[in-house]
């Protein structure tokens, strides 16, 4: 008989390893409208670990037929780029550089990457997951709406490598009855007008890179709505996105439509999503059962969507709330909260979680990162040192996940 939603989110709580490990993780409590309810979530397929994947892909010299792909959606750790733009340094060197990868359809104030830099020309409306009213927005909370001879332009920071690339978007036109076109230019010149319909579709320019030019998106007819852009080879080596936005918290994901997701995930499959978040939760009064409910209600709608595709949870960094405070004293009122119920998604399918927290040290590591100048004055953020020397150890503790061969 299956436990009560109560015993079971409960029992999902404990910490100890081995009462987790006793029961089956079939079933799930998630939360809907306020009430609880048993969910089934699919079953990932195999490999069901990123580590897995990273092993198979690297046994295969023709590779995937595309980049193999990571994309980590997060708070503002995500959003600088620092601590993804050294996972995909390690991660390139090792099994090959892919590209850019996602691109955010518009300059973000605050928000910067390593390896592109975006401008607008003309007329364009960008509403992410802060704006109010808005509501069906793509996996990762960001629409760019432009009208005719409007133009999104972007320039790779480092220059390409000769050899085949694909310049791609996730456009849908806006209003839907309105016919509406779109021109993708790429490197070199080489360019391609495309129809765009009401539903979000990818269009994609394959082409050589000749010269360094910017990349440019210009809208030929219509109105079109714009999720992302991505510059990638076209067969092989490693891209990690960094989708992020600055005082997310992992609600974003209910204003992202299920349609929108199935539809991204679809267009453009990846191989393993990170999801970064937990600090800004930290500051709230939040129990673990109302998070761990969050948590599993995120993972079941990408499964859905994706059910082979492996999941991995970065907990919340060790941070501080209050400067002058000794530990103990100075820890954000949930931040305890808030792992104990990430560590427990590690019960589910499909799902890893990596404690970003113990990895530094434990709770009370920011005060020895700050002294270290790996902390930033607010000891929230973390320098770029600090993010790189992150990365290193989630990169470490990777691949120690990575099955070893005879």
């Amino acid at each position: 008989m299956q436990p009560p939603p109560e015993v079971l989110l409960q029992q999902l709580l404990i910490s100890d390893s081995t009462a987790l490990a006793s029961f089956s993780s079939a079933h799930l409590t998630t939360v809907s409208n306020g009430s609880q309810t048993l969910a089934s979530l699919p079953t990932p397929g195999v490999p069901s670990t990123l580590g897995a994947r990273l092993s198979s892909f690297q046994s295969r010299p023709e590779g995937i037929g595309r980049p193999f792909r990571i994309v980590q959606f997060g708070d503002s750790h995500t959003a600088g780029d620092f601590f993804t733009e050294q996972l995909r340094r390690r991660l390139q060197a090792k099994y090959g550089d892919g590209g850019i990868g996602w691109i955010i359809p518009a300059p973000v104030p605050g928000q910067s990457s390593a390896r592109y830099n975006v401008q607008l020309s003309g007329d364009w409306l960008l509403k992410t997951s802060r704006s109010k009213n808005v509501s069906d927005l793509p996996l990762g909370g960001f629409i760019n709406t432009g009208s005719v001879g409007s133009k999104i332009l972007v320039a790779p920071v480092h220059k390409l490598t000769p050899g085949r690339w694909r310049f791609g978007a996730l456009v849908r036109s806006k209003p839907a009855l309105v016919p509406s076109s779109l021109r993708l230019i790429g490197a070199g010149r080489t360019h391609q007008n495309f129809s765009v319909f009401p539903q979000w579709t990818p269009v994609e320019l394959s082409f050589s890179f000749i010269t360094p030019a910017p990349f440019i998106l210009q809208v030929v007819s219509g109105r079109v709505e714009v999720a992302g852009l991505w510059i990638e080879r076209e067969v092989s080596g490693v891209v990690v996105d960094h989708i992020g936005r600055n005082g997310a918290t992992l609600s974003a994901f209910d204003r992202w439509s299920d349609d929108s997701i199935f539809r991204q995930l679809d267009a453009r499959p990846v191989d393993a999503i990170l999801l970064a978040y937990g600090t800004n939760e930290s500051m709230d009064n939040l129990t673990s059962s109302a998070y761990v409910s969050k948590i599993y209600h995120v993972i079941r709608r990408i499964q859905l969507a994706s059910p082979t595709t492996p999941i991995i949870l970065l907990t919340a960094p060790s941070f501080a709330a209050n400067l002058n405070m000794k530990c103990g004293q100075f820890l954000p009122p949930s931040l305890r909260s808030v792992i104990r119920a990430q560590m427990a998604s590690a019960i589910l399918p499909g799902v890893q979680v990596w404690n970003w927290m113990h990895s530094m040290g434990g709770e009370c590591a920011v005060a020895d990162w700050s002294r270290q100048g790996l902390m930033r004055a607010d000891r929230i953020h973390m320098t770029p040192a600090g993010y790189r020397l992150s990365a290193d150890l989630f990169y470490s503790w990777l691949q120690n996940q990575i099955p070893s061969h005879p």
